[in-house]
């Protein structure tokens, strides 16, 4: 029966060592590549923002393109004390809602 060094064992088990490293190495680039792409890649932004905090009036102010909602079905306004963040707007589920014009996409 042949006897193997130590040195040979030694050497053998640097090279499967450094070929984990590269490996781990090689694998985290490519995870990070594909988190950054997904994370860029989010879309268009949004044609319509109703932030629904003006507290008053019929009308929910848009805050990119000047297309406004009108309240509906019996939609209410609250008060501070009421909502997470300044005031809100509060639908009950019985037929309120937010109309908004058509507008074009372009």
């Amino acid at each position: 029966m042949k006897k193997i060094s130590k040195k040979y064992i030694s050497k053998k088990y640097l090279f499967t060592k450094q070929a984990i490293f590269i490996a781990v190495g090689v694998f985290i680039l490519v995870v990070g590549g594909i988190l950054i792409i997904a994370v860029n890649n989010r879309g268009d932004s949004p044609y319509i923002y109703l932030k629904m905090d003006e507290g008053a009036a019929s009308t929910t102010n848009d805050s990119m393109n000047n297309v406004d909602g009108t309240l509906q079905g019996g939609a209410t306004w609250k008060q501070e004390d009421e909502c997470v963040s300044g005031k809100c707007l509060y639908l009950d589920g019985d037929g309120d809602y937010v109309s908004i014009p058509d507008f074009s996409l372009e």
